[in-house]
């Protein structure tokens, strides 16, 4: 992640808040249950499960530690 951070500085206005984006997304899932408003193991068919809450959080950190805004 810092390496990314730090390859993209000559093409960033230095002068700005700096953001760095990552995916934090939930599970994405194929449903196969109608009846039924969230993933429902074995059911529904799990395509990729998401990112954990400390890989949040250690991303979240790290971009704070690199001096990013947000």
């Amino acid at each position: 992640m810092s390496q990314a951070f730090y390859q993209r500085q000559p093409f960033m206005m230095l002068d700005r808040p700096q953001l760095m984006l990552n995916a934090i997304t939930g599970p994405s899932y194929t449903k196969s249950v109608t009846s039924a408003a969230y993933y429902t193991p074995p059911e529904d068919a799990l395509d990729q499960p998401g990112v954990s809450g400390s890989a949040v959080t250690a991303t979240m950190m790290t971009a704070a530690a690199l001096g990013a805004a947000g």
